[in-house]
């Protein structure tokens, strides 16, 4: 397999040849189709993160991967014995890549919010990302199946800059509707500005 390195700061990536990862019993490899870059890649590879007065440097983080990408979507490549047990995925199914890796055992995670973890970790941060042709999962449940009549690139952007806009949408959508004379309906499948892809927003006047 082959993987983009950050190897210095603001210089260009640097190519790696490995071995294909062995997947856990509860995990699974992907092989990458599209990995999207996304403005904390950008900062991942400036090593420069303003968290509003504060610069957070990456270089910092001993546990760094140094290989970004944390928007991901392919095919799966092989799976651990349990997921292959259990049925729900298959070689070769459409999966996205769910980034955000939570602890499995505070409350946030208990409730399904890893999110929110304190002490989460992030493909293409703490995990080997996306800019590789292959991603190790060390778990099955951060693989999610996307139907065939989404578009691989279209899907590598759901996880992260999707989810951002459709929550953006659904938290403004009450204080629209209290503020206008106009109803907020639809779906939202919305990324950065150049790659925004569909916006089906319908407005039924009240």
């Amino acid at each position: 397999m082959k993987r983009a390195k950050i190897v210095k700061h603001n210089e260009p990536f640097e190519f790696e040849e490995l071995d294909i990862p062995v997947p856990p019993a509860d995990g699974l490899v992907v092989k990458s189709a599209y990995s999207g870059m996304c403005h904390s890649d950008m900062n991942h590879w400036k090593d420069r993160i303003d968290l509003g007065g504060e610069i957070f440097r990456v270089s910092t983080n001993p546990n760094y991967k140094a290989v970004p990408g944390h928007e991901v979507a392919g095919h799966v490549y092989a799976m651990g014995e349990n997921v292959a047990k259990e049925g729900v995925l298959k070689v070769g199914d459409r999966v996205v890549v769910y980034p955000w890796m939570g602890c499995k055992k505070c409350g946030y995670c208990l409730k399904g919010c890893p999110n929110m973890c304190d002490v989460r970790s992030n493909i293409g941060y703490d995990h080997y990302g996306g800019y590789s042709t292959f991603v190790l999962l060390p778990h099955s449940k951060y693989a999610l199946k996307v139907s065939e009549s989404v578009p691989m690139e279209i899907a590598c952007l759901l996880a992260c800059s999707g989810i951002t806009a459709y929550n953006a949408m659904t938290a403004a959508k009450q204080e629209i509707e209290s503020a206008t004379e106009f109803e907020v309906t639809g779906n939202y499948l919305h990324g950065p500005p150049s790659q925004c892809i569909e916006c089906n927003i319908t407005m039924k006047h009240m």
